[in-house]
């Protein structure tokens, strides 16, 4: 798949690497893709796939709850980190979100690598693990059950989601993003501030898109043909293989 050699290839230099395209053009499908990769390889951190029609996932309120909750399970040693952090200040989840950051996800992955690099007496750097973040256009509101945000009120959504990638990659953890999304005007614009670490890619623009998009559709039909003859002998289907077949489990 060459979009993944896109993502990897820099990821010495360049720690967030924004997808993009019109819609339509496959961004979700490959970033679920990309995440079972990752997931299979030991290299996926977390996901946040956004919606527009979900109350949790069409706004930031949830994010880094989220991330911090995915990285507990990914990365052996973080969860009881975390778990004191949620100890040691159990209104956390009622601060803001840069709070959130420093204390759920920041201070216990320093506390993390400080003391293992202690135990094994080593300096070498930790490889990347990969956050992957879908439909970043999609955040369209500044709180939950929001209806009908502005214009002005959905850019501040997303930019405030970018604000804290920058936040998380200045720390120096070792941790990459994939991010997809719609080019919208605000986001390419920030994206261009940032342009030493970040690199934009057009979908579109890659060779064989094309063909990884056909990819990745047929192995979905192949998966969701599977679940029907499951669910054919069940009888039921539950809501987890609900989100499954919509490729929303992440």
């Amino acid at each position: 798949m060459q979009l993944q050699e896109h993502s990897t290839t820099l990821s010495s230099v360049i720690h967030s690497h924004l997808i993009h395209s019109p819609s339509g053009q496959g961004k979700s499908a490959i970033s679920q893709t990309l995440a079972e990769r990752y997931n299979q390889q030991g290299i996926l951190a977390a996901t946040f796939f956004f919606d527009r029609t979900s109350p949790q996932r069409n706004n930031p309120s949830q994010f880094v709850a989220t991330l911090a909750t995915q990285l507990a399970l990914y990365i052996p040693g973080l969860n009881s980190r975390i778990g004191d952090a949620v100890g040691h200040h159990p209104k956390i989840l009622d601060t803001n979100l840069e709070q959130q950051l420093e204390k759920l996800i920041i201070e216990p992955f320093r506390d993390f690598l400080e003391q293992s690099q202690q135990a094994t007496g080593a300096d070498s750097e930790q490889a990347n693990s990969w956050i992957i973040l879908d439909g970043l256009d999609e955040c369209i509101a500044m709180t939950p059950h929001r209806k009908e945000p502005t214009e002005l009120e959905s850019k501040n959504a997303q930019l405030q989601i970018l604000e804290l990638v920058h936040k998380l990659r200045s720390t120096g953890l070792p941790l990459s993003f994939l991010i997809s999304f719609r080019p919208e005007t605000s986001i390419m614009k920030h994206c261009k501030q940032f342009s030493s670490f970040i690199k934009v890619i057009d979908i579109c623009a890659i060779d064989s898109h094309r063909q990884d998009v056909e990819t990745v559709l047929r192995v979905g039909l192949r998966t969701v043909a599977r679940e029907r003859r499951r669910t054919r002998e069940s009888g039921d289907i539950g809501e987890v293989d609900r989100e499954k077949l919509t490729g929303r489990e992440w």
